[in-house]
Formats: C-alpha cells, structure tokens, sequence
C-alpha cells in the first residue's frame, strides 16, 4: 500500500489547518509546573529525562519512583534515546537492550522452532537466555508495539512479582504511549528514507481544546520495510487518537485507541536445510560420476552406489506440483503410475555434516542471507487495536487512586513454508522415457514444501484499580509509600493451523494424510537469480484454491483446500484475578530504600478439547455433544486448569556515598504452560513455569546525573519450562529423546518402540526442563555536552539446562516395573 489511510489523512488535515507548525519529531507536550505537582504516583512525567539518562520510572514497583532508589535490573529508553537509534520497533530496541535477543526459535532443538513467528505466532524474545514478555502502559497485550506513538521504553530484566502475575521469567519490555499535553499545541513530522526501499512517515498532532483541561493527539504513521534478501518486506499502518479531560486539578481521564495493520512477507534469516552437499561433494571430487551410457551415477570405479555414502534417496510423493524457474507458466501436475501408487524422484537428501540436526546449506550452494527459501509464499496480515481508559484521581493529600482498562484483539492470518530443503534430481528420464528437463546435469537444483496456513487471534480485556497511600514521618522514622491492586485479566486466545491438502481425500485415509497434501515443487537453475532460490508457490494470493484434473477417471477432477493439520490447535480462555501490595521505604534521610511486593494470583485456563469429526474426519474443538467420545479416556470434552499462590518481590538500595549505591533484589513469577502441548505422566497441559531471580549490583552517578550508570550479577531460572515440542515424544524413534531412550529399552530387555510396541506409546509432544541463567551487565549514560550523549552497555550470560524429562520417570517406570 502506498497512502496513508483514509481517516488518517483526514484527521491529519482537520488538526493541522487550524494552526500548522513543522518541526522535525517535535517532543511531547511539556508539563507545566502545576501539573507537575499534582501528578499521581501512578504517572511519571518523561520532561525530567535528559538525553539519554531518565531519572524516574514506574516500572521497578507500579509507582513513580527515582532510578537511583529501584533495586530491580531496569534500562530505560527515553525518546531521545529512541530517535537517534532510529528504532521504530521491538526487534530495533531489542538490539540496544542488555542481555535481550529476538528468539526465531533458535534455542530448541533443531534450531528451527519458531520459523516466521514475528508474523504468524506473535514477536517473541528471550532476556538473560529465558523468554520474555512486553506490555504497553502496564497492560499485557497481543499487538507488537511501534514508537510511532510511545515516548519511552522500560525494559526490566527478570521476574517481577510486582509487575505482572503471569510473566516470564526473563523479565518485560514495558512501551510507555504519548498521552495529549493540555499546555500547548505542538505538531511534529518524522520521514525516513533508507536503503532497500525502506521508506516511514509519521504525525504527531496535539491540540489543546481547552487551556489546561481538554486535549487532543492524533499520531499515525506510514512504514515500509524491505530487506536485503528478496521477496521479503513489512508494510505498517497505524493511527492513534488519545484525549486527556482534567475535571479539576486532582482529577483526570485519558482515553486512546489504536488501530494498526502490518502486511508483508517474513521468511527466514537462514538458507535452504541441506539436503544436496554430500552427494554434490563426491560429485565435485571425482568419488561419483555419471555414466552415460548406462544412464545411472556410480562411484569412481563403476560400483553401484551406497545410498546412505552418497547421500541419496527417494521422494515418494502421490503427486507434485512442478514448477521451472519462470512462475508464470503454469505448473505441471506429475502424478505416479496408477491412482494408488506414488510418484517417485530420485534426489539428493543429505549434508556432508554427518548430523541428525540438517544444517542450512553452506554458502558455496546459496550465499548467505540473498535468499528466502519460501519466497512470497509466506505472506502475513495482521490487524490490531487497542482501547484503553485511565482514570486518576486524588482523593486526599496522600491518597491517590488509578482506574484503568484496556481492551485490545489482535488476529493473524500467516502462510508457513516449514523450511524447504534444497535438492537436486538425479532421474535422467521421466515415467514416460522422455528426457528429463530438470536432470541435475541439466544444470538444476529443486525445493519443494507443503504450505501451512496459521489464523490466530488474541483478545485481552484488563480492569485494574490501584490505591496508594504516603506518609513522612520526619526524619527519623523514614517516608514510606503504600500501594494496593485488585486486577482481572481475561485472555481469549485460539488458533488454528491447516495444511494445504486435495479436497474430499482422493486419496483415501485422513484430510491431513501425507498422501492427500500438495506438494510444490520448483526447480531452479543453478548460478540463476536468487530471487528464483525458493520452493514452489502460487503467484499471486498463495491462499486460493486451486483445480487440476487427474489423469486417472477414478480420481477425476482435485481441487486445493485447507485442512485442519493435527489435534494441537486450541480455543481458550484464561482468566487471572490478581491482588496486590506493595510497600516502598526510605530511611536514614533517604540512604537506605526498600521496595517489598507481594501478589496473589488465582488464574484459571479452561478450553475445548480437540476431536476428529465423524463426518468429515477433519480434526476440530469439541462441543458438549462429544463427551461421550472422551469418556473412555476418562476425561471430559474440555480441559481446566486452576493454579494460584503468592508471588514476592523483596529488594533494597543504599546510597553509600553520594556517587555510588549498592542494591539488592529478588522476585519471583510465573507463567502458564503451553497450552497446546501434552506431557508424560498424564498427557496432559503442562503444569505453570516459576521462574525467580537475584541481582546484586553498583550503582554510580556523576556530576548530577550527568554521568550514571551500573555494574550487577544475577543468576535467574525457570523451573518446568518447555525444552522441546512439535514430536510425538514417544513415537517417533528418531528424535533426540528416543535416541536416548533406546539404550534403555533394551537394557531393559524390551522392544524399542521402533517396533511399534503400543504399551511403550505416549501421544505426548513436549517434553520439560530447568533453565538456569548466570551473569554480569553493565550499563553507562553520560550526557557529555548539550550536542554529546553516550550510552554504552555489556552484558555476559550462560545458560544451563538440567532436569531434562523429569516428568517421564514415572510414565517409564510404571512400564519396565
């Protein structure tokens, strides 16, 4: 898309003609002095951030409090900070943060678990090596926030108690919005122009109604991202209409709403699995040869070759889609000798790494980072928005109290191409004795896929009212602050995955069958352009359905569909009811600072089981009208889950000079587990994730604030938190788990479960483990100058994993007792 949208551009236009002012990326409407005075402990005002360096936030305990007094592991992106970085979004901000890498799903098994997840599965990033959470003025939400209306960012590193009931336990990045300033009109322009066509224009539009009482923002913004490797960009939009409506000095009321929408294709940062070097090594090397005149490869002295040594074997698909480099011809439909027998290729399908693990394909075949193996296929949209109501007000001198709300929904609708493989054929002729085009020889390689559709979406309603109560009582017994928070959050979330599959299974078995997928394939000619490097799609809209006919009257005329993929989709609902209290303390005129929280959570997750349906065999979400199907198993048509408990956060700072401070911190949280996974003993949802953690550390500042800045250890770990997922643990013999087990088959004198031996079967897809993450940050600000702003940072982590599978001994040992 290359406008801005319709209602953008009219708001724009209606607040910009009544009073333009250009400016390039004018700043947040200032507060006065007046409302400094008056803001509530659960605001904090960003005019006081200079440069880089922020001086207060509300992130450490839910109340506004000085940097220097907050005990807990947080770095704070003002929006200076923001701007000369030029981040725009998480991924961006995440590349500055301490200790904080996007999580692509490289930290599982096989290293390709989350795949394209920034579209289909929501962004996911890991903080000190474990996975972590982002919120956006405090509310959990599904949408990944953009700066183009957020004035700061908090990012605090591992759990807190304090912030959030079901977070993760590497810690949250917390995006602070805009909100309208009631002193002054101010209108601000950011355009932006870089290299792979990447273009963004934003607005940020305040406008003062009333003097000191009523105001108004617009903020909206036009990003487009395109990226080196073909194929691949990111279209966003997005607006933002907030008002602020003060009653009376003490008492105020702002409302917002987001609306935002990405588009675009993600693909992958990796080439193509390697399924081609071994053979193309012995090749290359003289170790095999063709002969042609028995039309056949064999080794260097004419033996027929070893498949395994070579790397070799056959792809057995009912049929295939087949395309040349050239899209635009149509694809040929090659179909097996008979309606019920496969169509077979002969073709390469192994690394010259001897791993269980197939690695991408080294930079001899694809230079690294100038393809994407799936192509355009991948396309993803995603529609989010927001409302949200806070309401503040001032009850006496030192009571205050905050209500809030946020209702935000976000809804995806991806296409997953599961990491193709590249290849070459080594037929020389077709089923038919003509010479193949596509031979190896020939000059090609191919990649194929089965497409995977993913819809998703996620809806969050938060109503929270906070209390706070403040008392000095001299210098001698300190000043203390007291906060309390009643919280319901309910999550809806769902998703659905369907592989692209024939309709009305031609083929006989389940929809989702191997033998009634389609299956694209493209060839592509080797040293040609790599945008042409992907497996085969549909040009144009990947998603539409498609007709071919058979060649065989008993199979007749096909036509694509999605169907449900396997019984691992959910349809949920999670409810968390949250009390909370926290107290901060100053004593010894302010040295010695002490933050103690404590939460009760009571979060209950409850959703449709999933069932195959009698009529159409698809699989989908039960309804009370199965439970007759779950009796059996003993279980009902539904899963629910209840699990509460106290969470605490205890941590303490001491000035021990006026230049450095030490402080102290430990909190602790949990997390649900995955909700559409089952495990040993019961096959059932995993159980919630604690995670806790400590920090130690020197904290410093110079030259009043000019310089600051601080050294800390930690160590944080998470107990329970899925290790592995996406196999049926004890079904598939060949994965990492089996291939330890086996040993202990048959030391037991028992038949591996290669053998098929149903007593030794789980339908069980994940496993658990320990996640323990030890380490150093450390983090320095200096506004050198009023032009000269440094921020620098190091962080060191190593993480361990223990406790792999714990929860199997029990299911193992009730089977060799």
């Amino acid at each position: 898309m290359n406008t801005l949208p319709a209602l953008l551009r009219g708001v724009a236009l209606a607040a910009l003609l009544p009073n333009v002012v250009f400016s390039a990326a004018a700043p947040a409407s200032p507060a006065t002095k007046a409302e400094v005075i008056e803001l509530s402990p659960f605001v904090v005002a960003t005019q006081t951030d200079k440069g880089y360096a922020a001086t207060n936030t509300l992130e450490g305990s839910r109340l506004n409090t000085a940097l220097r007094d907050t005990p807990a592991a947080i770095s704070i992106f003002t929006k200076d900070l923001l701007d000369d970085f030029g981040a725009t979004t998480m991924e961006e901000i995440l590349r500055y943060d301490l200790s904080a890498e996007v999580s692509f799903g490289d930290g599982e098994a096989g290293g390709t678990g989350n795949q394209t997840s920034n579209f289909a599965e929501g962004f996911a990033f890991r903080a000190r090596g474990l996975g972590a959470s982002f919120s956006t003025d405090g509310f959990r939400t599904a949408g990944e926030p953009n700066t183009y209306n957020v004035e700061r960012v908090g990012s605090t590193r591992g759990p807190n108690a304090i912030l959030f009931g079901t977070g993760s336990a590497g810690g949250n990045l917390n995006f602070r919005t805009r909100a309208p300033g009631l002193a002054k009109n101010l209108t601000g322009f950011d355009f932006k122009v870089a290299s792979e066509s990447t273009k963004r224009a934003a607005i940020d539009v305040n406008r003062v109604l009333l003097k000191d009482r009523l105001a108004l923002r617009v903020m909206g913004v036009w990003d487009r991202k395109g990226s080196p490797q073909p194929h691949q960009y990111t279209d966003f939009q997005g607006i933002t209409l907030a008002a602020t409506y003060r009653f009376r000095r003490d008492t105020e009321l702002t409302v917002s709403y987001q609306h935002d929408k990405t588009e675009g294709v993600a693909g992958r940062d990796w080439n193509h699995v390697d399924n081609l070097s071994r053979f193309i090594s012995q090749r290359s090397s003289g170790a095999i040869r063709w002969n042609p005149t028995l039309e056949r490869y064999e080794g260097a002295n004419g033996t027929v070759l070893n498949a395994t040594v070579a790397g070799t074997g056959n792809i057995n698909l009912r049929n295939v889609l087949v395309y040349g480099p050239d899209l635009s011809v149509a694809p040929l439909f090659w179909e097996g000798a008979s309606a019920t027998v496969n169509r077979v290729t002969s073709a390469t399908n192994a690394s010259i790494f001897n791993t269980l693990t197939a690695p991408i394909v080294h930079e001899g075949f694809e230079r690294f980072g100038s393809v994407t193996s799936t192509g355009p296929a991948e396309f993803a949209a995603v529609t989010y928005d927001s409302l949200s109501a806070i309401f503040n007000h001032r009850w006496t001198k030192n009571i205050y109290m905050e209500l809030a709300y946020n209702h935000s929904t976000r809804a995806t609708d991806s296409m997953i191409g599961q990491n193709p493989a590249l290849r070459a054929d080594l037929n020389y002729r077709l089923p038919n004795g003509s010479l193949n085009p596509y031979f190896l020889e020939n000059g090609y390689y191919f990649s194929e896929s089965n497409l995977l559709r993913l819809k998703r979406t996620n809806n969050n309603d938060t109503l929270r009212a906070s209390l706070s109560y403040e008392k000095d009582l001299g210098e001698r017994w300190g000043f203390h602050r007291f906060a309390v928070m009643g919280e319901r959050y309910l999550n809806e979330e769902s998703r659905l995955r369907t592989h692209e599959a024939w309709a009305n299974r031609p083929f006989g078995g389940f929809p989702e069958d191997a033998a009634n997928r389609v299956t694209r394939r493209r060839y592509i000619k080797i040293v040609g352009p790599s945008a042409d490097y992907t497996s085969g799609y549909q040009p144009g809209n990947p998603a539409n359905l498609e007709r071919f006919t058979s060649s065989f009257p008993a199979v007749g005329a096909m036509t694509t569909a999605w169907v449900p993929r396997n019984a691992l989709d959910f349809d949920d609902e999670i409810t968390t009811d949250s009390l909370m209290a926290v107290m901060q303390n100053y004593f010894f005129s302010r040295r010695l600072v002490t933050t103690v929280g404590v939460r009760d959570d009571s979060i209950t997750a409850e959703g449709p089981r999933v069932v195959r349906d009698a009529t159409t065999a698809f699989w989908r979400f039960a309804t009370p009208a199965d439970k007759a199907a779950f009796a059996p198993v003993g279980k009902d048509w539904f899963s629910s889950e209840t699990i509460s408990g106290l969470r605490k956060s205890i941590g303490g700072v001491f000035h021990a000079t006026s230049h450095f401070s030490l402080t102290a911190n430990y909190s602790s949280g949990v997390e649900l587990g995955d909700r559409n996974r089952t495990i040993l003993p019961n096959e059932e949802t995993p159980p919630p994730v604690n995670g806790q953690g400590y920090d130690y550390g020197i904290a410093f500042s110079f030259l009043e604030n000019r310089i600051s800045g601080s050294i800390k250890a930690y160590e944080t770990q998470s107990k329970g938190e899925r290790a592995q997922a996406g196999e049926q643990v004890f079904v598939q013999p060949n994965n990492d788990v089996m291939t330890s087990y086996d040993y202990y088959y048959r030391q037991a004198g028992l038949t591996p479960p290669a053998a098929l031996t149903t007593a030794y079967i789980s339908t069980a897809d994940a496993y658990l483990g320990d996640r323990k993450s030890n380490g150093y940050e450390f983090e320095l600000f200096a506004n050198l100058t009023r032009n000269w702003t440094l921020r620098a940072g190091y962080a060191y982590t190593d993480r361990t994993t223990t406790n792999v599978y714990n929860e199997g001994v029990p299911w193992w040992a009730g089977r060799v007792a």
